[in-house]
Formats: C-alpha cells, sequence, structure tokens
C-alpha cells in the first residue's frame, strides 16, 4: 500500500482534513489514505512526508487552512538593525535610512532643530529654521533663527532723534515727523528746519555784550565792544581809595578805579570816564579791546585844543578830545 502523509502538530494547534476538525494534544496522526474510507485502517506512514503546521492558523469559513502565519523565529522586519527603536533601520531594507541608530530623536522626517545635528537625516544642519524681524523704521533688525547651533534672539537696534532725512529715526512709526530735530546756522542766527522746504539760517547782526553769538561766527560776544555804565563814587572807591568824589572826581586815580571796575564786569577788560558826573553819580565807559592803543596828545589836541598835555593831561577836555579821536574811527 502506498504510504499516507501524517501530520504532526504542536500542542495548541487545529487540524482540518477535509471537513472534518482535529483538537489534538500532540504527536503525529496519520491521515485517511485515500479511496479507503475505513476508519482506523493501517498506514504506513513515514516522518518525510510530514507537515508541520504552525500554532493559530488562520481558517475560512468552511474551516479550512487559509494561511499558517509567519514562519516561526523570523521576527518583526528591521528588528535586528533598529537599534534606536524610532522605526527606522540602517539599511534600505527598512525604508529611509536612519543616520543616527543611536539617537531615537534622530531619523528621516525628524523636527529639524537648532543644535548643530542633522536631525532628519538629509545631510543638511539647522536647515529651514529662516529668521526673525523685529523693531520699526530704523531700529529694524532681521537675525537667523539660528546661529552655530544656537538660537537667536531679535533685539531692535536703539532709537536717535528724529531728523529730517526720511527715516524713522525714533522708531516710532511716524517719519519725519519733528521738523525742529534737525537745525541750521550757529548762535543768533540758528533755525530749526523745516523738513518741506529745508533750512534757512537767520542774518548776522553786529555784536552787543549780550551772552548772544549775534554776528553768527561761533563765538559769544567777541570783537571791539564798549557800554556805558552808571555807578557811583561809593562803588569806585572800594577800587581805588583815592577815587572818592570828593578828593578827586576826575584824575588818575579815578581812571585805575572805573579800569579796575570795568574789568570785573562781563564783555569787558578796561574802562575810562567818567563822560557824565554829578553828586555820587559817576557814568564810566567799559570797554573790551585786544590791546590798548596809544595816541599822542598832539594828535589829541588836533580833536580838541585843551588836552595838549600841557594844558590839560587829564580832564573834561581831554575826555572831549578822546572821544572825538574814537569816533573818527
Amino acid at each position: 500500500m502506498r504510504a499516507s502523509p501524517a501530520i504532526c502538530y504542536r500542542s495548541d494547534m487545529r487540524i482540518t482534513l477535509g471537513s472534518s476538525l482535529l483538537l489534538a494534544l500532540g504527536g503525529c496522526q496519520p491521515s485517511e489514505p485515500a479511496g479507503d474510507p475505513r476508519p482506523g485502517a493501517a498506514i504506513d506512514a513515514t516522518v518525510d512526508d510530514a507537515r508541520v503546521v504552525d500554532a493559530a492558523p488562520r481558517l475560512d469559513d468552511a474551516g479550512l487552512i487559509i494561511d499558517a502565519g509567519p514562519a516561526p523565529d523570523a521576527g518583526p522586519a528591521c528588528a535586528d538593525i533598529d537599534a534606536d527603536k524610532d522605526g527606522y533601520g540602517t539599511t534600505g531594507n527598512c525604508g529611509p535610512i536612519d543616520c543616527d541608530d543611536a539617537n531615537a530623536g534622530i531619523h528621516p522626517g525628524a523636527f529639524e532643530a537648532c543644535n548643530g545635528s542633522d536631525d532628519d537625516c538629509d545631510d543638511a544642519v539647522d536647515e529651514g529654521l529662516n529668521s526673525a524681524i523685529c523693531g520699526v523704521g530704523a531700529c529694524r533688525v532681521e537675525v537667523p533663527n539660528c546661529v552655530d547651533g544656537r538660537p537667536q534672539r531679535c533685539t531692535p537696534a536703539e532709537p536717535v532723534s528724529e531728523t529730517c532725512n526720511a527715516v524713522d529715526d525714533d522708531c516710532d512709526g511716524t517719519i519725519d515727523e519733528d521738523g525742529a530735530a534737525e537745525s541750521c546756522g550757529v548762535g543768533a542766527c540758528e533755525r530749526a528746519a523745516d523738513c518741506a522746504n529745508g533750512c534757512a539760517p537767520g542774518e548776522p547782526q553786529a555784536e552787543v555784550c549780550n551772552g548772544v553769538d549775534d554776528d553768527c561766527d561761533g563765538v559769544v560776544d567777541n570783537g571791539h565792544r564798549a557800554s556805558v555804565v552808571e555807578t557811583g563814587y561809593s562803588v569806585l572807591i572800594n577800587q581805588h581809595g583815592n577815587c572818592n568824589g570828593g578828593g578827586e572826581r576826575i584824575g588818575p586815580n579815578c581812571n585805575a578805579a572805573m579800569h579796575r571796575f570795568c574789568a570785573a564786569r562781563p564783555c569787558a577788560n578796561t574802562g575810562f570816564g567818567p563822560v557824565e558826573n554829578i553828586g555820587d553819580v559817576s557814568v564810566v565807559t567799559c570797554l573790551t579791546t585786544a590791546a590798548p592803543e596809544r595816541v599822542t596828545f598832539a594828535t589829541l589836541a588836533s580833536h580838541h585844543p585843551g588836552c595838549n598835555a600841557n594844558a590839560q593831561r587829564i580832564g573834561d577836555d581831554c575826555n572831549a578830545a578822546i572821544h572825538r579821536y574814537c569816533a573818527s574811527r
């Protein structure tokens, strides 16, 4: 008789043969020979003809085996090459290749962070992290979000005073709103700029002793200046004791007192007089000069004869002579 194949099974497997379902605990059971329906007929089976079915096979509606499942001990695909268990292996058999199989946070498709590493395995480091923009006007700044693997903070530039230059210098969102922020000219000629029409300085004037740069040359109260100051002999006596309005009203002592009085005032370094005096009142001429001018009595006498160094050297006639001489210059 031709040997019939035997079915060998594990302890937990089910076997369907024909229309019969066998539940077995183990071992091998010879099948019925084809064409011989007698139960228990002797069958000479060999192990070589045996067929092994894995545990829990999948069955169809009729109870027939459809799929016995994967081969024993095959394991899941890529389980032996995905060391960090992130679902990506180190060979092409498992899809995109993991460029760092020791770090589960690094694999194809991972988020690219600013850390100096190729997180998404595309052979580029810290790519696609773009730039940040902050500030307005002249304070507007654009910086890359990541530099050398370190995140960068966007800090606006510092605002400055607004000038007429078509730029929002003070970074308040308005351009050239402060027309007075720019000016032209110096001293009394300084004028605020009109951003629409530009800037025109004022006209210079003659310099006077007022603490202002009247002639707009950058120097305050410069040049040859004179001013008439009313004072009293009770004040002048403190500058020189003999100019007291009683013993002397006009003379060398009073000239010395008046010089010292004027030199202590702003915009003057010397003085003379009095040009007028009555009672305690003495009117003094204070002036500033780079260098005193020397003149002869003969020249002064030509302006007023009484000041000729013989009849008078200091006095009313010489005061008149000096006044007329200076007025002619």
